[in-house]
């Protein structure tokens, strides 16, 4: 991170005496400048917070819990909209130390988009500065790139719980599943007292001018791959459906489906805003439509230049435990689906038994799709012009 430096008052008016001066004392005078301005630069430098190089995570649980104790707190952004707000946040400080029987506060700030934030992450590695937050929290779109830079640091996870298996664990040890996401179009149940069963059925005449999507093509990327749609098909569709739109809204804007300014999104990220939104008696609905399903995951992942990894890989732990999973799932209205238990499985099985089937949006499955990102930046000029 660069910061522009303010030398101290008296900095500048020493500058301005020996400007003045002239003579045979200039170069003295230059010398004492150049002393004066490394001072002050040199005692900045000095305040500001050094990176500390990393140190190991335990590798049991006992050491680990100890070792987070000593690291005394966790610093945590992450978008309100993936993980929630402050008041989340609280339920979860209360849960994890609970848990533990640790006192380790967590200190958070909502974060800006997930990739702008991981954007900031690398940003500060590369500046030797300690992460922004000792957890990067992210969809296999946004934490893929980071892996390939680098940025996050292998942890033990299977040592540290039976909850955690290979299954779960990606990116050779660097990225955790915790959250499962489906894909699927927010509508007003006022407006749609049916929702189309299909994507291609929000083609029809009666939609025009009532739909809205997102300006980052949500939902579409995935299809364009290969082995779904294909980019030819996908990017056909999009240029079809661009003039049923009336706007182009954020994943979650469920306020404007809500109060019936759309009749639907097309398509939403996840459908928990959704949910809060019923649970106040809003006439909204989420859908899944069958040629459209997707599973999407979200994953934990702690930067190297963490400062607090061992109160990180813990968090982590937490989340992943039964208690954990239960405060995401009561809050976010999601869960991770191969848990047992899971909310999210029971959501699955029932369009399962619809014959809807959900292709798995890994962070491998991400990087073999390279063909994705060509036709995502074309989908979205073709919505931008809305």
């Amino acid at each position: 991170m660069i910061r522009f430096i303010e030398l101290p008052r008296g900095t500048q008016a020493g500058i301005s005496t020996l400007k003045a001066r002239g003579g045979p004392d200039r170069q003295q005078g230059r010398n004492a400048m150049n002393r004066t301005i490394l001072g002050a630069v040199a005692a900045l430098v000095l305040a500001a917070p050094a990176f500390v190089q990393p140190v190991a995570i335990a590798e049991n649980i006992d050491a680990l819990i100890a070792a987070a104790k000593q690291e005394g707190v966790l610093n945590l952004v992450w978008s309100e909209s993936s993980m929630g707000d402050s008041t989340v946040v609280a339920k979860h400080q209360a849960a994890f130390n609970r848990l533990f029987g640790t006192n380790v506060p967590l200190r958070f700030a909502p974060g800006v988009e997930v990739a702008r934030f991981g954007n900031q992450l690398y940003t500060e590695m590369q500046a030797s500065q300690p992460a922004s937050s000792d957890i990067f929290v992210g969809a296999a779109a946004q934490t893929l790139p980071l892996l390939q830079r680098d940025v996050f640091r292998p942890v033990p996870w299977k040592m540290l719980s039976h909850t955690i298996t290979d299954a779960i664990v990606e990116g050779d040890g660097k990225a955790l599943r915790f959250q499962t996401a489906l894909s699927g179009v927010t509508y007003n149940t006022t407006m749609m007292k049916t929702p189309p069963a299909r994507l291609t059925d929000f083609l029809m005449p009666e939609w025009k001018g009532k739909l809205a999507s997102t300006p980052y093509a949500a939902g579409f990327d995935i299809l364009a791959a290969d082995d779904f749609w294909g980019p030819e098909r996908t990017i056909d569709f999009v240029r079809k459906l661009s003039p049923q739109l009336a706007g182009l809204i954020r994943c979650g804007d469920v306020e404007r489906i809500a109060t019936g300014e759309y009749a639907a999104l097309v398509m939403d990220c996840i459908s928990n805003t959704t949910v809060e939104w019923q649970q106040r008696g809003a006439p909204v609905g989420y859908a899944v439509p069958a040629d459209g399903a997707q599973k999407r995951y979200y994953y934990l992942s702690i930067p190297k230049h963490a400062m607090h990894p061992n109160a990180a890989a813990l968090f982590t732990v937490y989340l992943l435990s039964r208690e954990g999973q239960k405060v995401i799932w009561d809050t976010m209205h999601t869960d991770l689906d191969s848990l047992e238990g899971s909310g999210t499985a029971k959501q699955i099985a029932e369009y399962e038994a619809k014959g809807i089937a959900f292709p798995e949006i890994s962070i491998a499955w991400w990087a073999k799709h390279t063909e994705v990102d060509k036709a995502k930046t074309e989908m979205i000029a073709i919505l931008s012009r809305k």
